[in-house]
């Protein structure tokens, strides 16, 4: 007796319609039965494989799941909510796969079990609801990312830092891509959103904690801080008079004086040295002393006067004057 078997897919219902197909196994005797067997094979393929891929009138498949995007590998449980809709959605079967691996069955819009994903990467969850009334189905996937944090560091120009004296941040984070944005706060109020910010602190110094906040372009974010310290510096304070109690002096057009001679004061403890630097090209004049002098002035023009010490802490502290000689501008017109 001649023997053979043939696969065929054909319905196999169970209660919850989880398995769909199942292999139908024919033994031939005869050389009519092999026909009949192969005609068999080609109708019913072609029957049920048209109609397991056609359009579903009747449940048309969707669902969602807890969360699309996650920052950081670390394991997360996705639940599902099954939104199937039809006439038949709520008698269809419905099978549950991530990436390509079934992972549970449910009837009609009953919530599946859930899974866990811990690695980073994307996943593929795919839902396929089959009506059993017309042996058709559809198919809907949601994909689920895992997205890798960022890493925020950065690190501060080592050695002492004196106020008034910019200092410049340098960012090291890893992970970052160029949708990455940045926040720094200073601890004194100020804050800027640049990779590589350089910040000026007060004359006051002091401890700072310095913040960097990295987000990259899902939400994801980082957060370091570090601190930052400016020495102590003492206050300078100058003073000048140009005989008239303040150094500004506009002459008239016709007065011919050329000069102009300003007392200097300085009200600071005394240090190490002063350097006055005068604004007119003269030669700057260095000093230990803190008593008044004078200096004059044999040009016309606006003058920034400062006055500079370097402190034991080698911080350079400085305050500044403007000193005015100038003449009045001349104007006339006439009326036709």
């Amino acid at each position: 007796m001649l023997t053979a078997t043939l696969g065929l897919k054909l319905p196999f219902f169970y209660t919850n319609f989880a398995t769909y197909y199942s292999v139908c196994r024919i033994n031939i005797t005869t050389v009519a039965m092999r026909k009949l067997a192969l005609f068999l094979t080609i109708t019913l393929s072609l029957f049920f494989n048209s109609n397991a891929n056609a359009a579903c009138a009747n449940v048309t498949a969707s669902f969602t799941t807890s969360v699309t995007d996650i920052c950081g590998a670390t394991p997360t449980i996705i639940s599902f909510t099954n939104t199937s809709t039809g006439t038949a959605s709520t008698t269809s079967g419905y099978t549950w796969y991530l990436n390509g691996t079934s992972f549970g069955t449910t009837s009609g819009l009953t919530i599946p079990t859930t899974s866990s994903i811990s690695i980073i990467g994307t996943y593929t969850f795919m839902l396929v609801a089959f009506d059993t009334a017309t042996f058709c189905r559809d198919t809907a996937r949601v994909i689920v990312t895992i997205h890798p944090i960022p890493v925020a560091s950065f690190t501060i120009p080592a050695g002492t830092h004196c106020p008034l004296v910019p200092i410049t941040f340098t960012n090291t984070s890893t992970g970052t891509t160029g949708a990455t944005t940045y926040l720094w706060t200073f601890g004194n109020g100020g804050t800027d959103s640049v990779q590589n910010p350089t910040y000026t602190y007060g004359g006051n110094g002091g401890t700072y904690t310095v913040t960097l906040t990295v987000t990259n372009a899902v939400g994801c974010v980082s957060t370091v801080t570090n601190t930052v310290t400016t020495l102590t510096t003492p206050t300078i304070t100058i003073s000048g008079d140009d005989g008239t109690g303040d150094l500004t002096n506009c002459l008239s057009p016709i007065d011919t004086t050329t000069q102009e001679t300003v007392t200097f004061s300085n009200t600071t403890p005394a240090g190490p040295t002063f350097t006055w630097s005068f604004g007119d090209g003269s030669p700057n004049f260095v000093t230990a002393s803190t008593a008044n002098f004078t200096h004059v002035y044999s040009s016309y023009g606006t003058f920034t006067v400062v006055c500079s010490e370097v402190a034991s802490n080698g911080c350079i502290y400085t305050d500044t004057l403007t000193v005015i000689f100038e003449k009045f501008v001349s104007a006339s017109f006439s009326v036709p």
